[in-house]
């Protein structure tokens, strides 16, 4: 790695690396801090949704979840976060 200056980032391996910016290969992404706690949950015949407190939301097949599959509507709306904000128990 080389210093490549003040306020200008470090070089490794052909990425400059700056303290919110990567950029390589012509690419830049802007890296915020996400904060991945569960803030709701939302649960359909074939879906789960997971909105997290850094405003996305993460939908995935409920078939990935054989039990909420199989759940009955009052149970999968039984639902509490767990772990600290980073986990959903039923």
């Amino acid at each position: 790695m080389r210093h490549l200056g003040a306020g200008a980032g470090t070089e490794h391996r052909g990425w400059l690396i700056k303290d919110w910016l990567v950029t390589g290969l012509g690419m830049g992404i802007l890296a915020l801090a996400a904060d991945e706690r569960v803030t709701s949950v939302a649960v359909t015949d074939d879906e789960l949704s997971v909105r997290l407190m850094d405003g996305r939301t993460i939908s995935v097949p409920l078939a990935w979840y054989p039990l909420l599959l199989q759940a009955t509507e009052i149970q999968r709306h039984n639902w509490r976060i767990g772990g600290g904000g980073y986990g959903i128990h039923w």
